[in-house]
């Protein structure tokens, strides 16, 4: 515990004047922390070392900053806190540097976390050991990861106003920096509190970033800004993380250019999600050459591809973004029977947009007590912004199904639930992907949000002679084909593609369970090949399981088919 005493205050002050040196606290406090060790968590910045150009971006921000800190010092003789929240890496230490070098004066930051976590139990008497060496009013302070006091494990906010108490005998201007807003009025009632929040960054703002830093490594990858600012929304501190990253990797893969693979590890480098808590991240093992969909499904999915890449383009750089409603992410619903490609199509553009993937678990978001279920789709979709990736809600009826009239309480808490997600899938500016077996039960409200809605159907062959007949054969042949023809199984010269294409009403999913289903019967019958009879004896078993395709003439069918074989 921080305790304050005036005596030691005063003597620490005759301590100052004692010093015997050219009277420069900064070079005083380097050498004492030379003598003593002290000087991690802690920073100091001359009028050289502090930033002397302005800002790539928010330099308007730091201006104003600097403008607020000159009238407010006129204004009152009291010590003045300004206190900047937002998330780690936004540039709230850069901000506070440019601010004291428009306003041409010293800088101190202390990061307490930094300093507490090397000095332990010892930690609160190097602080004041550190802060009472200040020797000019005129210096700024800056007091980093304030958060700490309020973090669970130490939820200390007698030693949070301490902290405070200590600094402002010393000090006539102090930043306090933290991750989120402090949410007490103590402060903002006992001093010369401002509070201001240092947003995310806009859409503009993370181009110019991302322009800024991707010349540096024009050579290493194909990458283009525009493409890289659609898909990551960053921090500065993440993309100039990224680059780091991709300048380790682009050595130590021998100064060949990197994939798009390669460059996605680089930025997920640079994201610590906690996504895995109400979410699984699906291993991505698809792409467009092992999707067997009709040409108008496939555009569609092309099409919404196109829209992540050209997001900046379009909506920032030709100013399109004002014109919409809703927000400037990418939703999609995928309907349709089970098995037809949904979840792989997801899998597909992940891969197209070198994105992860999360799949959300429905069963750890739905609560039955009331506010949960809408507090875990909050932190669902805030992680996803900040991780930059995609979100898939499988069967995702069970969530985003119609609202009923109310009755009783149930009805009101689920509707409200629904409400809620409406308003979450229209502010998200990433993407999302909704994955139904039947579309007709989602809320209709969602089909006006949606940017695109694809449906994904059984390849029925249609009347044989028909344009429709011949691309949908050639398109079920190719689902076995896909499968059978991998270059590794070993096939029999029996197999009867024709047959299996005309016979058989089929999805994707039917096909490659069939397949499996079949080598294992051939390894049964020590088979050195896969034969057309395993493939039948697959298909028999897996159709009784899906009688309903069939209707009344189910079983006549399948003894027909097996009869001719």
């Amino acid at each position: 515990m921080l305790k304050l005493k005036k005596n030691e205050i005063e003597q620490s002050k005759l301590e100052i004047n004692n010093i015997l040196d050219n009277n420069n606290f900064f070079q005083n406090i380097l050498l004492k922390f030379k003598e003593k060790d002290t000087t991690a968590g802690v920073k100091m910045y001359d009028d050289k070392a502090l930033i002397g150009k302005p800002l790539i971006i928010r330099e308007n921000i730091a201006t104003e900053i600097a403008d607020t800190l000159t009238r407010a010092e006129k204004f009152t003789k009291e010590v003045i806190f300004y206190h900047m929240y937002g998330q780690a890496g936004i540039g709230k230490n850069t901000l506070v540097k440019r601010a004291a070098s428009l306003l041409k004066r010293k800088l101190m930051t202390i990061d307490l976390k930094a300093l507490k976590d090397n000095y332990s139990k010892d930690w609160s008497n190097t602080f004041y050991d550190i802060v009472s060496k200040n020797e000019s009013s005129e210096d700024i302070l800056c007091l980093d990861n304030f958060q700490m006091f309020f973090d669970k494990g130490y939820e200390n906010k007698r030693d949070a106003f301490a902290v405070i108490e200590i600094v402002k005998q010393y000090f006539r201007t102090v930043f306090v920096l933290s991750d989120n807003k402090i949410n007490d009025k103590e402060f903002e009632e006992k001093y010369f509190w401002f509070s201001e929040n240092i947003p995310d960054l806009s859409s503009e703002e993370n181009f110019k970033m991302w322009q800024r830093f991707m010349p540096t490594i024009k050579d290493m990858t194909d990458e283009k800004p525009e493409e890289i600012a659609s898909k990551f929304s960053f921090t500065p501190k993440q993309i100039e993380g990224t680059i780091r990253f991709a300048k380790k990797e682009y050595l130590k893969n021998g100064e060949k250019k990197l994939s798009k693979e390669q460059f996605q590890k680089c930025a997920y480098s640079q994201v610590i999600s906690t996504l895995g808590e109400k979410a699984k991240l699906i291993t991505k093992k698809y792409t467009w050459d092992d999707m067997v969909i009709d040409n108008k499904t496939k555009l569609e999915l092309q099409n919404a591809c196109e829209r992540i890449k050209y997001k900046y383009k379009v909506y920032d750089a030709w100013g399109l973004g004002d014109k919409h409603s809703y927000g400037h992410g990418l939703s999609m619903i995928f309907y349709g029977s089970p098995g037809t490609g949904k979840t792989m199509a997801a899998q597909v553009i992940a891969s197209e947009l070198g994105m992860d993937l999360y799949k959300v678990d429905t069963a750890r978001v739905v609560s039955k007590y009331i506010g949960e279920t809408e507090k875990n789709l909050r932190e669902i979709f805030e992680e996803a912004r900040k991780s930059n990736v995609i979100l898939l809600f499988d069967e995702a009826d069970s969530l985003f199904s119609k609202r009923t009239d109310i009755k009783d309480s149930h009805d009101r808490n689920a509707n409200i639930e629904v409400s809620f997600l409406l308003q979450q899938l229209e502010d998200h500016d990433g993407i999302t992907i909704l994955t139904t077996n039947k579309d007709q039960n989602i809320d209709e409200a969602f089909n006006r949000r949606i940017t695109f809605k694809i449906s994904f159907s059984k390849p029925y062959l249609g009347v044989k002679g028909t344009d429709e007949y011949s691309e949908n054969y050639e398109l079920i042949k190719g689902l076995w084909e896909k499968f059978l023809n991998n270059g590794k199984i070993p096939l029999a010269d029996d197999i009867d593609y024709d047959y299996l294409t005309t016979h058989f009403n089929v999805t994707g999913s039917d096909v490659r369970k069939a397949v499996t289903t079949a080598a294992f019967l051939a390894c049964k019958e020590t088979s050195d090949k896969l034969c057309f009879k395993h493939i039948l004896n697959a298909l028999k078993t897996g159709l009784k399981k899906r009688k309903d395709d069939f209707g009344h003439e189910y079983h006549t069918f399948v003894d027909e088919i097996f009869k001719e074989k």
